[in-house]
C-alpha cells in the first residue's frame, strides 16, 4: 500500500538546518523522480523521531514544492514500516489551518471510511491532521500525522510521520488508534523533526588534531571513557570534540555534563574564530558548519536542561570557571591562515563571553522562579506540569501573560513568547 506517498504532498519545519538542506537540494538540481529510483547523490542526512533514526532516501522538487522522504536502514520506499517526510511549499502562502482543512477534505473524499482528526496547537502556530488508511488484503494499517506550520524563512512547511501497524482495521480502530494518535500528535507538536547531517560531522572529526582523533575513537569504542577523557582537560579540547562529547553525554543521561560541554563548545568556537581565522573554500566557512551542528545539539540540550533549573545553574557555574587554552599542538578542526596569540584571542572574545554568561545567568534566574518555570513549560514545551496532555488555548494564553509579567518585574529579557 502506498496511499500516503501517492496522495499526500503537504508536509515541515522551522530549523535553520532544514532551510539550508532545501537550498542545497535545489542547487544541485534535484528533480521529481519515481519513488523507487535510487538517488546515490543524496547527502547523508537523517531525522530522529519516535525512537526511529531515518535517513534521506528520496528528494524531489518542482516550481512549487520540495519534498524529502526518510526511512530507517533496511527498509525501502516501497516496503517501509516507518517513514518521515518534510515538504516545503515555495509558492502560495495560505496558512497551516487552510492546508489542514484541504487535507481533511481530500481524505474524506477519497477514503470516506478513514478516521481523521484535526486540531490546532495551543499557540495556533501549527495545525495537525491525523488519520488511518488501509487496503483490503494488506496485513497492516497505515497511521499518519501531519503538522503544518511556517518556516523561519516564511515558507510554508509540513511534517509527516507514518507508521504501518500490523493489525486488522477493526482491531486497530478499537484498541490502538486513540493511544497512538494521542502520543504521536503530542510528539510532533512538541519535537518536530530534527534534521541532522552526518556528512558534515564526519568531515569535522577528520579535521581535528591526532590527539583529538584518538579521543573521538575512544568515544566510539567506549562512551563513558571518551567523555571522561574530554572532561579531564576540557580547556584543551576543540569545539568539535566538545560538541561530540556533549551529544554522547546527553544520550547517556549525563545532563549536567552535556550542558557544560555544549556551552563550553559554544564559547570555544567563538574563541577559535578569533584565534584561528578560518580559511574559506568556495565560499564555505567551516565555522558555519560547526555552528550548524551546534544548533542541532542545542535544539535537544537546551529544552532538556532548562527543565532542570538546578542542573542548569550547576552547568553554568562550571562554564564560568572554564577558560580555553591553545597550546602549539592544538588544532581548531579546520584550516586557517594565521593565528593570534592566546592572550589576544582571549581579549577579543571576552566581550562575547561576558554577554553569553550574563544572558544564560538571566535565564537561570527566571527559571528559579516557580511560577515562571511552570508557565514557560507551557509556552515553550506545550506541557502542563504533572499532566502529559496538551495545554488548552486558555492555559496557553494565561502562561504567556505570566511569563511576560515576571520578565517585566525582574527587568530581564527572557525567553520571550513569540
Amino acid at each position: 500500500m502506498q496511499h500516503t506517498r501517492r496522495m499526500l504532498y503537504m508536509r515541515p519545519l522551522h530549523r535553520r538546518s532544514l532551510s539550508l538542506l532545501v537550498l542545497c537540494l535545489l542547487a544541485v538540481g534535484v528533480e521529481t523522480s519515481r519513488a523507487g529510483d535510487p538517488q546515490a547523490a543524496l547527502p547523508k542526512v537523517r531525522v530522529d523521531f519516535d525512537g526511529q533514526r531515518m535517513w534521506l532516501a528520496h528528494a524531489a522538487s518542482d516550481d512549487a514544492l520540495t519534498l524529502m522522504e526518510f526511512i530507517p536502514d533496511g527498509q525501502t520506499l516501497d516496503n517501509w514500516k516507518s517513514l518521515a517526510a518534510i515538504h516545503t511549499s515555495t509558492q502560495g502562502r495560505i496558512g497551516p489551518r487552510k492546508r489542514a482543512d484541504a487535507l481533511v477534505a481530500q481524505i474524506k473524499q477519497t477514503h470516506p471510511e478513514a478516521p481523521v482528526a484535526s486540531l490546532d496547537s495551543p499557540d495556533l502556530r501549527q495545525s495537525v491532521v491525523s488519520f488511518a488508511l488501509w487496503s483490503a488484503g494488506e496485513p497492516f494499517v497505515e497511521f499518519t500525522v501531519f503538522a503544518f506550520g511556517t518556516g523561519s524563512d516564511d515558507t510554508e512547511v509540513g511534517l509527516q510521520y507514518s507508521v504501518r501497524v500490523k493489525s486488522t482495521p477493526e482491531v486497530f480502530l478499537q484498541r490502538e488508534l486513540n493511544p497512538l494518535r494521542d502520543r504521536l500528535v503530542k510528539m510532533i507538536l512538541r519535537e518536530g523533526l530534527s534534521v541532522s547531517d552526518d556528512g558534515d560531522l564526519t568531515t569535522m572529526r577528520l579535521a581535528v588534531s591526532p590527539a583529538e582523533q584518538a579521543i573521538c575513537d575512544t568515544i566510539v569504542k567506549d562512551n563513558i571513557a571518551g567523555v571522561g577523557a574530554v572532561l579531564k582537560q576540557p580547556e584543551d579540547r576543540s569545539a568539535v570534540v566538545l560538541f561530540v562529547a556533549s551529544a554522547v553525554a546527553f544520550d547517556t543521561n549525563r545532563l549536567e555534563d552535556s550542558a557544560f560541554l555544549f556551552y563550553a563548545g559554544q564559547l570555544r568556537l567563538r574563541f577559535d574564530e578569533q584565534c584561528f581565522p578560518p580559511k574559506t573554500a568556495d565560499g564555505h566557512n567551516p565555522i558555519q558548519v560547526i555552528r550548524g551542528y551546534s544548533l542541532e545539539l542545542g535544539a535537544k540540550i537546551n529544552p532538556a536542561v532548562m527543565k532542570e533549573p538546578e542542573i542548569f545553574s550547576n552547568a553554568l557555574a562550571r562554564v564560568a570557571r572554564w577558560r580555553p587554552r591553545a597550546p602549539s599542538t592544538y588544532s581548531p578542526g579546520y584550516e586557517f591562515d594565521q593565528r593570534l596569540t592566546e592572550e589576544a584571542a582571549g581579549l577579543a572574545a571576552e566581550a562575547n563571553r561576558v554577554e553569553f554568561l550574563k544572558r544564560m545567568g538571566d535565564f537561570a534566574t527566571l527559571l528559579s522562579d516557580k511560577d515562571y518555570f511552570l508557565a514557560i513549560q507551557i509556552v515553550k514545551g506545550l506541557r502542563v506540569h504533572g499532566d502529559d496532555r496538551l495545554p488548552t488555548k486558555e492555559e496557553y494564553e494565561a502562561a504567556v501573560k505570566t511569563v511576560s509579567r515576571i520578565e517585566e518585574q525582574r527587568g530581564i529579557e527572557g525567553f520571550g513568547t513569540n
